[in-house]
Order: structure tokens, then sequence, then C-alpha cells
């Protein structure tokens, strides 16, 4: 088997060169469902892809010596390396990049690497998404996280990935992702069609032509029929426990109890605000509710305590 080549980047700058020469596991969800985005991206036709949620970048990165612990201890780990451990180096660089050995522009940058229990090899993905997010999940990592870790097992040539995905306290969900030759096959057949699209429109970008007659199309057909397949759209009929339907219901029943009472109290605080200040409009005198106006002439009541 040959081996990935790692590209050891030690700034930020080196990081942001080695992505720009290659597609990215984080990119392989564009590399299917927007090849035309990435493609102009890649040209230099439009400015690179800036994060917009920062802080949760940070936090998630901070966050990732607890993740690691956590897979040691719930995931059947016998050992969890950053890249950089794993290749021996003395000090942490900035990141690791690594490309695949037919294919140059097949990259990714894995967070971390681990030994299973049975001594097999994986990849290690983590994930920091907020609890509202987990609904995302429900039915198996999304498109973008899935097609990001067969694109590093295929670099890496490694059979599983471990997603690791944290969504507050109590809720650390990690699941196991084999290989799938299927998919891996669909990112080097539609990367290679637009690294050499790439390609083509950078020179004509430097001799002062059109590039966009290298252009991909915005999604392919075929594309949109491997999606579906990935994830059917047909109404399915699942069968759950009994057990499992009665405490659904309740719970159902429940929150719609309180639903009710919540808007019953609503109301009847909202008629007895609305008495309140008719009879303080009329009996100035007599101080049965404290009013507030603001700005915009509305009245808000405040019960006085």
């Amino acid at each position: 088997m040959t081996r990935p080549t790692p590209h050891v980047c030690t700034t930020e700058a080196e990081w942001h060169a080695a992505r720009w020469e290659g597609i990215g596991a984080s990119e392989a969800a564009d590399l299917i469902e927007k090849p035309y985005s990435l493609w102009a991206e890649k040209v230099g036709l439009v400015e690179r892809k800036q994060p917009n949620n920062v802080d949760r970048l940070e936090e998630g990165h901070l966050a990732e010596p607890m993740i690691a612990e956590l897979v040691k201890r719930r995931c059947g780990v016998k050992r969890i390396r950053r890249s950089w451990e794993v290749l021996g180096l003395d000090s942490e660089p900035h990141d690791v990049v690594f490309s695949d050995a037919e294919h140059d522009w097949l990259r990714a940058t894995p967070d971390y690497f681990i030994q299973a229990e049975d001594g097999s090899s994986a990849v290690c993905e983590m994930k920091f998404w907020d609890a509202f997010s987990r609904e995302l999940w429900v039915n198996g990592p999304p498109l973008g996280v899935f097609l990001q870790v067969q694109q590093q097992m295929e670099v890496l040539q490694v059979p599983r990935a471990l997603i690791a995905p944290y969504f507050g306290v109590g809720r650390f969900e990690p699941i196991w992702v084999d290989r799938e030759p299927k998919w891996t096959a669909l990112l080097r057949q539609r990367g290679s069609d637009l690294w050499a699209r790439v390609a083509a429109g950078r020179r004509a970008l430097e001799a002062g032509e059109d590039p966009h007659q290298f252009a991909p199309e915005a999604v392919s057909r075929l594309d949109l029929d491997a999606l579906k397949r990935f994830k059917p759209r047909e109404d399915t009929e699942v069968e759950i426990p009994q057990e499992l339907a009665e405490r659904f219901a309740a719970a159902h029943r429940a929150r719609k109890e309180a639903d009710d009472a919540y808007s019953d109290v609503q109301a009847e605080l909202r008629k007895r605000m609305v008495e309140a200040s008719a009879t303080v409009a009329t009996h100035s005198d007599e101080k049965l509710a404290t009013l507030k106006t603001n700005a915009r002439g509305t009245v808000t009541f405040r019960p006085a305590i």
C-alpha cells in the first residue's frame, strides 16, 4: 500500500496554501452538491469562504482534548494521537495536511488517528455542535460529515472512521463509519474532473481568457441520484416497540396539557391586567396596578409586588 504524503504546515499561511492546491475532506460535500462554487473558489474567481462561526470553532478546538478523553474511555480505543505525533515530530505544528498517493489534489486533515482494541487503525473526526443541531443527526451523520470522513479514509487508506459529535453535557454520541467504495469512487471521479477544470480555469485566467468555458455544471443529475440514494425522500414505515409508543403518546398528551394550561394562565393574566388598567384609568387615585408606558405609546402591565 502506497502511503499518503504529509504536508507539515508550520504557519496558517502554509496551511491555506496546502488547501489551495487540492480539495480537502471538509470540501467533499461541496464537490458533490456545489461543484461550481468550489471550482470558482479554487480558480480564484471568488474569495475563499471565511468561517462565520469563529467563536464556536474556537470552543470546539478547546474542547478537543476533553472529547479525545471521552473517545478513549467509551469507544474501545486503545490509542489516540494527533497527526504530528504519528509522524514522530518533536513539537506540534499549525497542522498537517495529507495528500493522496495517486491524486495529489485529494487531501485530508484528520483530527486524530486512533487504534482500536483489536489493533485496527482508524481516523477520528470530532464535532462540537449545540444541542439544537442534534436533530440533524437522528438518521446518522449529516451528508457533509459523512463525505468528509469517507475522503479521509480514502486518502489515509484506513477502513474505518469514528465520528465523535459532542452536543453538550451528557450528549456525547460517537458513530463508527466504514469506508464505502461507491462513495470514495464517486469522490475520486468527481474530484478528478473538477480539478482538471480548476487547472484549465487557472491557465485561462492567467492568459487573460474567460475561465468559465471550463466551469462544471451547478450539480449533475448523476450526483442528484446519488444523493437520493444516500438520503431517500420517500415516506417509510418503521416499527417501534409498544412500550416506546405508549411513552411517546403520554409525553405528547402531557406536553399538550402543559401548553393549554400555559395559554389559559396567559389569557387570565392578560384579562386581569386589562381590567386593572381600566380601573386605574377610571379611578386614578387607587393604585391597583403599576403602569409603564414606553416611547411608542404602548402599555406594559406589571403587577405591583
